[in-house]
């Protein structure tokens, strides 16, 4: 236990010389105390950019990015590149025919993606850095940067909402606290692009619209927005629903408020219709039935939500606990908002309780009642502005230290994979190594031990640093200089204003963004041959490794399922169908060959493929898979430039210098009435060994 003590001091320490210093700053500067609040906010997000944020995409994040990227590159919502070849290690995936759900995450990240892209095919033309066909690292980037600015963005709105009532010092403290003591900082830094990050945003500004003024319309399509991100938040409609049921006044003018709530919320919503249509023929499907994952409303695990070993909110975020406590001292100074807040946790309690995969499968905590951390951030800063009345700010900042502490603790054991994913854990081994081995591990936890668990900063960092360039190392901090400014800057402008903005300009931005999503959405679903399905058939007993001069013989059997794609069966024939062979390949110390050298031939054998010969060349179907690595750079033969990049991996060799690693995709269309059963490689003499990551047929068809 000795190790969790000393953590625990430090940690106390390092608070409360931030305490000090934040209070020092208050007194002497009491004129610029909102800018402070602002900027304490800010820091406190630049410290999870800087130490914490992963730039991947983990389980659902790629799922719900998968839609972004096929729409923006393929024009469709068919995942069959996202989750058939991109996805060697069959990760988590929807059931066949599911369709496309929680859309505002993608519509969100959109803005920077479409900014990202010119330049991610400009850097990757000029083989600096991978990317131009929506998986390279710029574009990934695009989505979890812009998760990680509405998730702290969530946080300022929460600080202005509840900063009138319980104080900004208080407000200030609470929401730092509970950044770090909740499941948000683990989904807004470490596995950014689930919904969560959105749901805490809009979910403040909501709130922040509904306490401060009549906004019938906004109030609306933010319900509207917050279905589309997460479709239980819906939820949030019940408070102006509620003001509508108890404002005295003409029933006219009741139901004027309430058709412009109507109108906005189907606005906001619009887009997931407008792709429902088409996909499901239904305006409102039943996604969550079709995963298997149906709400059971009249059985729900009220208990087991708060306090069991498998992410229970209280038994894995204390805090959460403190916060909902604190709500109740809203109760006379402001009754309003704490029954707003009141029913808003109540009902979102309810309907995580009532949903049948209530833990999250491979979450870290309860992330789902992320939907009411704005409620509990309230809650939090009128708790401590109590305390404060009693201890100090000071005694009361530090009172919060012991649950970020502990929080921290558990996001390294998760990081480590000492607590398994989607799997029901040990809790009381978790408590053991919380007070024995995690806080001798907290921060090769956290700054990422595995492959693919690294912190991208300090990734950077070690690679401009080992690489004894001092311009890379100049690159390295404009870099981080210039994403630390965009984040204040972004606090500051959402937690300092004083008001909401302008009725008609608000209004007018909102039906713009919202009309032009809907707009998009419909352009995608419009699109030839949206809705088409592909029937999978997959090589079996790959990634395969083969040399030069060797034959081989490799049947198609199964493997993971795309969301969008049905099963073959053998002698399976459709009308109108087409098949296609996807080959995803690479080539290992095969520099020397030239553009255009075969290095394979691969023949389709069975029912009317007539043995069709397809070859696969150097510089076109495949290539070299580090084409910059140090070592082959001056005598590569053949380019990518022709090759279309499927995956890319950021590895380093013997001398530690980093590159990327990259594998490419070729199809070819197989003829009308093919039915495949093996496919036959030959692979041709020279220098170097090719190797196949996957090897699908897919049949096309019309539902």
């Amino acid at each position: 236990m000795a190790p969790f003590v000393i953590g625990l001091a430090w940690t106390l320490a390092l608070g409360a010389a931030a305490l000090f210093i934040a209070r020092l700053l208050h007194r002497r500067l009491p004129t610029r105390r909102r800018a402070l609040e602002g900027a304490a906010i800010g820091a406190a997000g630049s410290f999870g950019l800087l130490f914490l944020y992963q730039n991947v995409l983990v389980h659902d994040a790629l799922w719900y990015y998968g839609y972004l990227r096929s729409a923006l590159v393929d024009r469709s919502f068919e995942l069959y590149d996202e989750f058939v070849l991109m996805n060697p290690f069959g990760m988590y995936l929807p059931p066949p025919e599911t369709p496309p759900i929680h859309l505002g995450t993608a519509l969100f990240e959109a803005p920077a993606a479409l900014l990202v892209r010119p330049l991610a095919i400009m850097l990757s033309r000029m083989g600096i850095v991978p990317g131009g066909d929506g998986f390279g690292p710029l574009e990934i980037g695009a989505a979890t940067w812009t998760s990680l600015m509405l998730g702290i963005g969530g946080v300022a709105l929460v600080h202005r909402l509840a900063r009138p009532v319980c104080g900004g010092s208080a407000s200030t403290l609470a929401q730092v606290a509970l950044l770090y003591a909740s499941p948000l900082a683990f989904f807004t830094f470490t596995w950014p692009a689930y919904p969560h990050a959105a749901t805490v945003f809009l979910g403040a500004l909501f709130l922040l619209v509904w306490y401060r003024g009549e906004r019938p319309f906004l109030l609306g399509l933010l319900g509207g927005l917050l279905a589309l991100v997460h479709p239980q938040d819906i939820l949030y409609l019940a408070l102006p629903g509620i003001d509508l049921l108890l404002t005295r006044g003409p029933l006219a003018s009741r139901l004027r408020r309430g058709g412009w709530i109507a109108f906005g919320t189907l606005l906001g919503f619009a887009p997931q219709v407008a792709v429902w249509l088409p996909t499901a023929g239904t305006p409102l499907a039943h996604v969550y039935v079709d995963i298997g994952d149906p709400f059971i409303w009249t059985r729900p695990a009220f208990g087991a939500v708060l306090f069991s070993g498998y992410n229970g909110l209280l038994s894995w975020t204390p805090l959460c606990g403190a916060a909902i406590a604190g709500l109740f001292f809203l109760r006379r100074s402001h009754p309003r908002l704490f029954r707003g807040l009141l029913l808003l946790l109540v009902l979102e309690w309810w309907a995580i309780a009532s949903y049948g995969y209530w833990w999250g499968g491979a979450s870290f905590g309860a992330r789902y009642f992320l939907s009411a951390y704005p409620v509990m951030g309230v809650g939090l800063a009128a708790l401590l502005e109590r305390l404060a009345r009693r201890v100090g700010m000071l005694a009361a900042g530090l009172c919060a230290m012991p649950f970020v502490y502990w929080n921290l603790l558990l996001m390294a054991q998760f990081r480590l994979e000492w607590i398994p994913h989607n799997q029901r854990p040990d809790f009381i081994e978790i408590l053991r190594r919380q007070l024995f081995e995690a806080p001798q591990m907290l921060f090769a936890g956290l700054s990422g031990t595995l492959g693919w668990n690294q912190v991208f900063f300090v990734e950077l960092f070690h690679a401009a640093w080992n690489s004894g360039s001092v311009a890379r190392l100049a690159v390295w901090v404009l870099l981080a200089t210039l994403l630390v400014f965009l984040l204040l800057a972004w606090v500051g402008w959402l937690g300092l204003g004083e008001r909401v903005p302008g009725r008609r300009s608000g209004n007018a931005w909102a039906v713009v963004g919202a009309t032009a999503a809907t707009l998009a959405v419909a352009w995608v679903a419009s699109a030839p041959g949206f809705g088409e399905r592909r029937l999978l058939r997959e090589a079996i007993d790959v990634p395969l490794r083969i040399a030069p001069e060797t034959v081989r013989l490799i049947p198609l059997g199964r493997g993971p399922e795309p969301p969008t794609a049905v099963r073959i069966d053998a002698g399976a024939s459709f009308a109108g169908e087409r098949r296609s062979l996807d080959l995803i390949s690479f080539l290992h110390n095969a520099e020397k060959r030239t553009t255009g050298e075969q290095i394979a031939l691969l023949e389709v054998h069975g029912s009317g493929c007539d043995h069709q010969a397809l070859a696969v060349r150097a510089g076109i179907e495949t290539a070299e898979t580090a084409p910059h690595r140090v070592e082959v750079v001056a005598s590569m033969s053949h380019g990518i430039e022709n090759t279309r990049v499927i995956q890319s991996w950021w590895q380093e060799n013997n001398s530690a210098f980093h590159y990327w690693g990259h594998a490419y995709l070729a199809s070819w269309d197989l003829p009308a009435g093919c039915e495949p059963r093996e496919v036959e490689i030959r692979t041709a003499g020279g220098a170097g060994d090719f190797e196949i990551q996957r090897l699908v047929v897919a049949t096309y068809v019309k539902p």
